[in-house]
């Protein structure tokens, strides 16, 4: 289809084509005479230098004619030439060569005119004789003008419509782009723009189609615009996606119809099963102590993590009671999608009673949604006791005796457990009384034997002569073995005289 030309009057339309065309050829245009010396073969030339047809009238017929003479066989070549009428849109082009034989005088050139629908106002072109033989020559018109008049009505340019054809698409993942067709219909002589934007169906923005959005221009004349939406390729197996771009904001009195395409991405990742993974527990051990207050266990998902999964677990008694040292009997560990590490929190109880190590196990014992256990489902858990074997202490705080008595015994006594042997040492110490005068210094290890809970120690008491009434001396214990001091490792021994002793008023009674 051809731009729309300008429309200009018919006559002056005519006048130019025929100027053109004459100017270009360097020939003489409206009939300019051609003096020529007279030849037996005669001149060439067209009956008139202007021929006019109506667009439907299918031919336009130029009579060539041969003038001053006709001596012998003579010919003349023809040809078509554009001006405002173009070959093949508006005639039939043509060239060819006419043969007079002698004494002929007249041939005739027929045209094609074609009636193409179109308004655009009259047009022209030219046909033009060249090369001559036989002595012949070119006569007075050697180029002829023909004006097409043109039979079709002006109709005013309707306004465009835009609208996407095809309104659906499908494109590879790896594709790279998809391109969308947006075709103007209607009136195309103006400029004209429309706003186009992307945006999501199942399909990600940026994931797996770039953000797209922008202006398209169409030029006068201009009937098809292709816009280029990147595409983007992942490599996960998924579902085809969608998502669609549409138009809209078109300027002046432009409209839009079929304005949203639909594209759709085929993936091109091949299915890979899920991969649920392994459960099994870090380590066939753990070591806690008495007083952590928990025992943490971590279960381990190897060789694939997709979905969710529960694994059940189990917690069995065994030097370690539940209740008394450990808490719980079992649950469910619920790992999410993607993650790969639970821990089962066992809580721990601490006493005051020496026992020992004791140990209970965890156990995993199954798993959902495709889960699998793994080697190592059983850890033995240990709980280090942190209570001593026994404590060592005196039996009271104080101790009384007299002087004059000559000895005093201490009682030491073993709490907790006596299953082993153990060991403490003692001395005294001076206070108001003395070694050598009030009392004898003592010290020595006491040795108690497995199951033995108390043993005794003995001080040597003096008596001075002197009349007093109190003094104290202490025994310490120190250094116990294979166990600890208690709560009472130091005894005060207050030794009293049996003699009376006066005190006059106003003396008070001493404190003590």
């Amino acid at each position: 289809m051809k731009e729309l030309k300008v429309l200009q009057p018919q006559s002056l339309r005519r006048k130019l084509g025929v100027m053109l065309l004459a100017s270009a050829m360097l020939i003489p245009y409206g009939g300019s005479s051609v003096s020529h010396a007279e030849s037996p073969a005669g001149q060439f030339t067209f009956e008139s230098d202007y021929y006019t047809a109506g667009e439907d009238a299918g031919i336009v017929t130029l009579t060539v004619r041969r003038e001053g003479g006709a001596s012998g066989e003579a010919s003349v070549d023809y040809t078509t030439a554009d001006s405002s009428a173009y070959a093949e849109s508006d005639y039939g082009p043509g060239s060819g060569t006419l043969v007079f034989a002698d004494g002929e005088t007249v041939k005739t050139v027929d045209v094609a005119i074609y009636d193409d629908g179109e308004t655009e106002g009259d047009e022209s072109f030219s046909v033009l004789l060249s090369n001559p033989t036989a002595g012949a020559e070119l006569g007075t018109y050697s180029s002829a003008a023909v004006s097409i008049a043109d039979n079709d009505s002006w109709i005013p340019d309707p306004p465009s419509v835009l609208s996407f054809d095809p309104v659906s698409y499908t494109v590879g993942e790896s594709e790279g782009y998809v391109g969308l067709q947006v075709v103007r219909s209607g009136g195309a002589a103006d400029n004209i723009s429309v706003q186009y934007a992307a945006s999501g169906g199942s399909a990600g923005e940026d994931q797996d189609y770039s953000a797209f959005s922008g202006t398209l221009n169409f030029a006068p004349g201009e009937r098809l615009a292709v816009l280029q939406v990147p595409i983007l390729d992942d490599s996960e197996h998924e579902e085809n996606e969608s998502f669609s771009v549409s138009l809209f904001g078109a300027s002046g009195e432009t409209s839009i119809e079929s304005g949203t395409a639909e594209v759709t991405i085929a993936d091109n990742d091949p299915y890979v099963p899920d991969q649920p993974g392994e459960f099994q527990l870090e380590s066939a051990a753990y070591t806690v102590d008495e007083g952590s207050g928990t025992a943490p266990i971590r279960v381990l998902r190897h060789g694939g993590a997709d979905g969710e999964v529960a694994v059940d677990y189990r917690i069995e008694s065994g030097t370690a009671a539940e209740g008394a040292d450990f808490g719980g009997t079992g649950g469910q560990l619920y790992f999410g999608d993607g993650e790969t590490e639970k821990w089962i929190e066992a809580p721990v109880y601490e006493d005051a009673v020496h026992e020992g190590n004791e140990q209970f196990a965890v156990l995993l014992t199954s798993a959902s949604n495709g889960g699998v256990l793994g080697s190592l489902v059983r850890s033995d858990v240990t709980i280090q006791d942190n209570d001593p074997s026994s404590r060592i202490e005196f039996s009271a705080y104080t101790k009384s005796a007299y002087e004059e008595d000559g000895t005093v015994t201490l009682t030491v006594t073993r709490t907790g457990s006596t299953n082993e042997a153990a060991s403490v040492q003692y001395a005294t110490k001076d206070h108001t009384a003395l070694d050598g005068r009030d009392y004898r210094a003592a010290s020595g290890t006491l040795e108690f034997a497995a199951g033995e809970a108390s043993k005794t120690l003995t001080v040597s008491l003096l008596d001075d002569g002197i009349k007093e009434y109190y003094e104290y001396f202490a025994v310490e214990l120190s250094s116990p073995g294979g166990a600890e001091l208690g709560e009472r490792p130091r005894m005060i021994v207050s030794l009293y005289d049996r003699d009376p002793i006066y005190w006059p008023s106003p003396w008070p009674w001493p404190r003590y």
